[in-house]
């Protein structure tokens, strides 16, 4: 178990903090494996363990994984499986299911009219991350990421941590309130840990000692169970991205990530270097604080500063690093964790 947030957590030095916090990650390493040593609960939408039970409602299935049904349900009303107009996810219940949390989905938005370069209207329900309606007028782009169609989000995201671009203040709103991050949070609240899960598990992807090579041409949840199963270097990538998960989550419920000691900042950067740990920390508070439940809204909606202003603004860096050196770690495939 991890610290209790009444501990004296933010007195305690990094390396006094270490031991603790791996014994936490390695409980709930083994944890999870007893779980799914049983008959396997599959996904069928990503084809892959389900982490967190849910229902939709009023069809009542429940082969999906929460945040799985969550990312569908934002692209598509309709249950993944019989078509039915899905009005409610039931998650989080009590060990005998008599209580539970729900998901109200929100209602599609109308179809919005633009201009198409002819001057006749179209119409269109969402655009690809990074894309804007040709509308009468000029407009800024949203969020200053390329606007490749064919760009995948994974490789956005990697276009991030090359440029060090740190994403934008999200605001908060009446339907979206200052969300607290402190250790007690994420103690007390279930969701708030799934949606770092969710963040944390296509983030680290990032980085190429955690990735497969084909996960920026095919992020295909069948090919990654496929590869599982019979590539040795896919199955120990994985364990080392769950490793290294839990580990974050560990730390999340343990420490304060912007205390001023930087304690969380020291325990993951043996893993992935200082200053991907600080932007990897940014990007996850973002996240987390914004009005977005699933990685496609946010990637729809967040906004970076220019590039040239993110270069400036970074003193004293040496910015001719070559191309091959875009995922600094000190931690490579392979190496003992």
């Amino acid at each position: 178990m991890p610290l209790a947030a009444t501990d004296l957590s933010a007195d305690l030095t990094a390396a006094d903090l270490r031991p603790a916090i791996l014994r936490a990650t390695l409980d709930e390493v083994s944890a999870s494996k007893s779980a799914g040593a049983g008959e396997r609960n599959c996904c069928v939408i990503c084809l892959d363990d389900v982490a967190e039970p849910c229902e939709s409602q009023p069809c009542q299935h429940s082969n999906f994984d929460y945040l799985c049904l969550l990312t569908w349900l934002d692209q598509r009303k309709t249950c993944p499986l019989c078509k039915v107009t899905v009005t409610d996810v039931r998650h989080n219940f009590s060990p005998n299911r008599e209580t539970w949390d729900t998901y109200k989905v929100p209602k599609a938005p109308a179809a919005q009219p633009t201009e198409s370069v002819g001057g006749t209207r179209s119409y269109r329900t969402g655009a690809p991350f990074g894309r804007t309606s040709r509308q009468s007028g000029p407009r800024r782009r949203r969020n200053n990421l390329p606007c490749e169609p064919r760009l995948t989000s994974l490789a956005q995201r990697r276009h991030v941590y090359r440029h060090r671009l740190f994403s934008c203040h999200v605001g908060t709103t009446r339907r979206a309130p200052h969300c607290d991050l402190t250790p007690a949070s994420f103690l007390r609240n279930p969701d708030l840990v799934s949606r770092s899960r969710m963040f944390l598990r296509r983030e680290l992807q990032v980085f190429e000692f955690l990735s497969s090579a084909s996960d920026a041409e095919e992020p295909s949840g069948a090919r990654r169970s496929t590869e599982a199963g019979t590539d040795p270097r896919t199955q120990r990538r994985m364990a080392n991205v769950e490793f290294l998960l839990e580990y974050i989550i560990s730390i999340l419920k343990t420490i304060d990530t912007q205390g001023a000691m930087g304690q969380a900042e020291a325990l993951i950067a043996p893993f992935l270097g200082r200053e991907d740990t600080q932007l990897l920390l940014h990007e996850l508070r973002a996240f987390l604080r914004s009005p977005y439940i699933t990685l496609q809204s946010w990637d729809r909606n967040v906004q970076y500063p220019p590039l040239s202003r993110s270069v400036s603004t970074r003193a004293g860096r040496d910015e001719r690093e070559p191309p091959d050196n875009i995922y600094p770690s000190v931690w490579r495939q392979g190496d003992p964790l």
